[in-house]
Formats: C-alpha cells, sequence, structure tokens
C-alpha cells in the first residue's frame, strides 16, 4: 500500500511500525508519488554580480545529520569524522575538476611492482601536538587500518598491507594483492601522531591527533563538536579559492561547531533563525526555508538498492530481482520526489570510470513484465522487508514510493526502522554474517576510485559489506574473475571490469537507481564551495562574507 502522507503522518507511520503496530499490504493500483516537488535548475549567480569579499577568520556553527561513530579519524568505517574539517590529510586526493588523482602528503609516487608503490613524503608535516610525519608512522597507520578486523574504512579499497621505509621521506606500501589502483585509495589512509598512537592503543580508536587543518577542540557526545584551526598547519595551498595565494596555506574559518540534528526540517529551521551558518543534508522539500543553497555535483555517490539474496529466498532468484527493478518507475520518482534535480541511472559508478560500459541489460519501468516474472516465479505474495536508519522525510518518501511499486505488481512490503547504532548489523554484517531483511534501506553507494572494482565488491562474499549470495562454485568464478580484473591496468583492465560489470548488471546483484541529490542549506553571508563527496562537512571550503 502507498500511502499519501504528510511529514507528521510519514512519522506517525515510521513510529507505528517501530511499535509492531503496522498491518500487511496486499496488492495495490499502480502508485502515484506524493505531492511533485517543481523542478528546479541549480543555483547560479547573475553574470552581473560581484563576489561579496571573503572574510578573514570568524567562527561557524554546521549542524548535521548524525554524529560519528567515533571521533577516531583512523578506526571510522565512515568518512566522517577524518572529513569533518578535514582533520587529517592523506597522502592523495581527488581533483574533482580535472578528475585527476593530486597529491597531498606524498610529494609523488611511483610503481614497482604489481603489489608495491613508493611514495616520495611531504618534508616538514606536523601533527597537532609536534610529532613529525614519518615513514614509520605511515606504515604504522596503514596496517592497523588495512586490517578487516579493524573495521576502518580502508579494506574497502586495500586489504592487509604493509610497508617498509626507503628512505627519511620515502616509504614502499606493499600490497597482500595485485593493487594497480593503490593511489587513488589512499584518501582513505588517515594519520595519527605515532608516538601518541604508541603510547595511546585505545585513544587511537576512538579519538584523533593528526595532521589536518583543523583540530578536533572538544566532543560533548550526544551534542557536539568543536574543531579550531590549526595555526602551524603545513600547506599545502589548496584552499587558496577564497583568500588569495597569500593565505594559501590556511583555510579561511577559524573555529567550527559541529552539532548534530536528525531531522531534515530543524536543520533547514536552524538556518533560517541564523542558529547555524550550514545545514548539511536538508532535502529537496526544505530548500525553500533557507536563505540559499547548494546541490550536491555529479561525483562519487549514486543511489542503489542492496538487495539481500544471501538471507531472503526470494532474492536468490534472479526473475524475483529483475521483477523488483521492472516495477519501479524511476522517471517519476526522480521528477516528483526529487524535484527533477536527479535523473535515473543504469550503472552504480560515475560514467568515464574504468569498467564503465553500455552493453548492459537495462530494466525500464514495466510493471506487465514484473507481474509477468513474479507469476512465472510463483512469488505472488511474497513479502519483502526493508530496513531503514533514515530520519530524513525525502529518503523515507522514497523508501515508501518503492515498496508502493511492489505492492502494486502484488507482493506485501514492510518499512522496519533500526536504530542507527545497530545500522552496521544491515550494512556492514561480516563476513559470513546474515542480516535479516530483504533490503538494506541505504540508497548511497560511493565509488570514490572510480573504478568498477569498488562496486563489484558488493557481489564478492568476502567482503563484510557484501549481502549478495554465497554460491560456492559461483564465488570461485567470480573471484578469481575478479582477482584477475584487478591485476590488470590500461585498456586491459577496462575491457575485464567491463565484462564482469555486464555480469553484475544482468544479475540485478546491485541495481542502480539514480542520482542522489543532497542539498546544503545556507545563510545569506556564509558560503559553502562543495565538492564530490556530497557529505562531508569540509569547514575549510566553507566561508563568511563581509
Amino acid at each position: 500500500m502507498f500511502l499519501r502522507l504528510t511529514s507528521p503522518q510519514r512519522l506517525t507511520a515510521v513510529l507505528l511500525i517501530a511499535l509492531g503496530l503496522g498491518v500487511a499490504c496486499g496488492p495495490a493500483a499502480a502508485p502515484t508519488p506524493t505531492k511533485a516537488a517543481a523542478p528546479v535548475a541549480a543555483p547560479t549567480a547573475t553574470a552581473t554580480a560581484v563576489p561579496a569579499a571573503p572574510k578573514r577568520g570568524g567562527k561557524i556553527t554546521v549542524v548535521v545529520a548524525g554524529e560519528p561513530v567515533t571521533m577516531s579519524v583512523s578506526a571510522s568505517p565512515n568518512p566522517a569524522p577524518s572529513n569533518y574539517g578535514p582533520l587529517s590529510d592523506s597522502l592523495t586526493e581527488r581533483d574533482f575538476e580535472k578528475g585527476i588523482i593530486v597529491p597531498v602528503l606524498a610529494e609523488k609516487w611511483e610503481m614497482i611492482d604489481s603489489k608495491t608503490w613508493r611514495f616520495y613524503l611531504q618534508k616538514n608535516v606536523k601533527f597537532w601536538n609536534g610529532e613529525a610525519f614519518t615513514p614509520e608512522g605511515v606504515i604504522a597507520d596503514l596496517e592497523w587500518e588495512s586490517s578487516p578486523a579493524n573495521k576502518a574504512r580502508l579494506p574497502r579499497y586495500v586489504q592487509d598491507t604493509t610497508g617498509k621505509v626507503v628512505a627519511p621521506y620515502t616509504v614502499e606500501l606493499i600490497c597482500a594483492a595485485p593493487c594497480a589502483l593503490l593511489p587513488n585509495g589512499m584518501f582513505h589512509l588517515k594519520f595519527q601522531a605515532p608516538q601518541w598512537a604508541k603510547d595511546n592503543p585505545e585513544l587511537y580508536k576512538t579519538t584523533s591527533v593528526s595532521n589536518g587543518p583543523y583540530k578536533l577542540a572538544e566532543y560533548k557526545r550526544g551534542e557536539s563538536m568543536k574543531l579550531t584551526r590549526f595555526e602551524e598547519y603545513w600547506g599545502p595551498a589548496r584552499y587558496d579559492g577564497y583568500l588569495g595565494a597569500q593565505l594559501a596555506k590556511l583555510p579561511p574559518v577559524e573555529e567550527a561547531t559541529i552539532i548534530w540534528r536528525g531531522e531534515a526540517k530543524v536543520r533547514a529551521a536552524m538556518v533560517a533563525t541564523g542558529e547555524a551558518h550550514v545545514a548539511m543534508d536538508i532535502g529537496v522539500q526544505n530548500r525553500t526555508l533557507v536563505p540559499k543553497f547548494v546541490a550536491s555535483l555529479p561525483g562519487t555517490e549514486n543511489d542503489v538498492l542492496r538487495l539481500n539474496s544471501r538471507a531472503d529466498p526470494l532474492m536468490k532468484d534472479k526473475r524475483f530481482r529483475q521483477a523488483l527493478v521492472y516495477a519501479i518507475d524511476r522517471e517519476t520518482i526522480t521528477k516528483t520526489i526529487l524535484g527533477g534535480l536527479s535523473k535515473p541511472i543504469d550503472l552504480p559508478f560515475a560514467p568515464g570510470s574504468v569498467g564503465w560500459t553500455d552493453d548492459i541489460a537495462r530494466f525500464p519501468y514495466n510493471p506487465t513484465k514484473a507481474r509477468q516474472l513474479i507469476k512465472e516465479g510463483g512469488f505472488e505474495g511474497g513479502k519483502v522487508t526493508m530496513a531503514t536508519t533514515s530520519t530524513d522525510p525525502t529518503r523515507n518518501e522514497l523508501f515508501q514510493a518503492i515498496l508502493g511499486y511492489w505492492e502494486a505488481v502484488g507482493l506485501k512490503t514492510q518499512l522496519i526502522p533500526v536504530e542507527a547504532a545497530l545500522a552496521t548489523q544491515v550494512w556492514s554484517v561480516g563476513v559470513g554474517a546474515i542480516s535479516p531483511y530483504s533490503v538494506a534501506g541505504q540508497f548511497n553507494h560511493t565509488n570514490d576510485q572510480f573504478d568498477a572494482r569498488v562496486s563489484l565488491n558488493y557481489a564478492d562474499c568476502r567482503q563484510a559489506y557484501s549481502l549478495w549470495r554465497c554460491d560456492p562454485d559461483e564465488q570461485k568464478w567470480f573471484q578469481a574473475k575478479l582477482d584477475e580484473a584487478s591485476a590488470a591496468v590500461g585498456d586491459d583492465r577496462q575491457r575485464k571490469m567491463a565484462e564482469l560489470m555486464k555480469w553484475f548488471i544482468d544479475e540485478v546483484a546491485f541495481p542502480a537507481m539514480w542520482t542522489p541529490v543532497n542539498i546544503h542549506g545556507l545563510k545569506a553571508d556564509t558560503d559553502y564551495k562543495i565538492d564530490g563527496f556530497a557529505n562531508n562537512v569540509l569547514v575549510a571550503r566553507m566561508r563568511q562574507l563581509q
């Protein structure tokens, strides 16, 4: 049953489900998404506008949806909190305007063999406590963060990696398997002061003493965190877009207080009343509540469905997975609920990525085909459960729309709220573990390597976050092909990744939905130059105007 709910009604419905009062729903007519948000174009400056002069220094308040699971830049499974500020620099990062990997803490790098890369490090880099940035420290952080047992972010890109010191500012990183794209993944290797880390192994997992342009000055659990600018920051000259080359090393804002509020409308209201300067991810429907806003750029993220074919018997059948995608009218959803700011997609990563191919199966809206497949497989009345931790009205409206389309072709559905603290039991269950839900209600898939391997990993049962069926024969074939493609470079890598992606899409392993829409509200006197990471709280890219 698809319900046209107001925000209060949606909240009531979610609470009822949480209390176990939800009822099973029978087949419904083809759903119509709720009241359309008027299509808009991204805001642009007029030709005659004169940019306001940037303000040197100042304090700002940023409100975000949720609290990071840890304040450690090393231990977090998510980009937060290391990308808040940012707190930690990395060896490399992506220049989204140029579409290339550029140096940060590494001056340059070179491939020694298929498993070894040599990085030449920047000199005179200091941590917040005055310790020096050293090859030994790089190796210590790398070994800890790349171990899957520690559940950090890095194992999504490289696992069980070690290193050796070649010279005072030169280190070789040695992968356990061929790692042709290692520099791409080094954005997720974060650093902590080496002696401090050695002396405080438990604090290493809960807080940070790093080397980014902002320091973690204060953390009040459940309330806020305060960042202060690191005045001895080493560089580099990548924050000069606002203040000019003479201030290139230091970003504009001196101090930022980051607070968390779960409701998108509340976040928007805080900007509207002047309580906050920036409100992250306020949703399409709240964009008119703020003085101005910036919309996410096409970049690293796309919205996908994470189908749990490991646990749900229905999901193990390819016909059922195909029917689910045929049943969804993505064109209507993107034009209405997403306000025309998005568009449907067929691949879960950006065009131009390694492994991109147009030679794939496609599943346009076709409810007749969906019903045919459901009848053919004997799936009529089958139940699909979707778990979500989202408190965002737009997200929940999208989930409700999808479930409504599935009910319209003869299935039963249930949306199940899950506490954010239990999210890992849904999204990253662990190798061999099983999530009890048919679908993980989490859209965002980040492929910041611009390589098919990152997306294909979701069909690799060696990965803690894979919900794919673990058929032994299929996995033996797939893992061998994936490892072979991962060791390849150049045109050979493109060809092998594209072949695997054709299989991946045909199997409906990880169906892509649409480009995400992340809208951030701003006070009239505040600017935010966002990048391709839609929800990073990059204080270094924020500024107040004179």
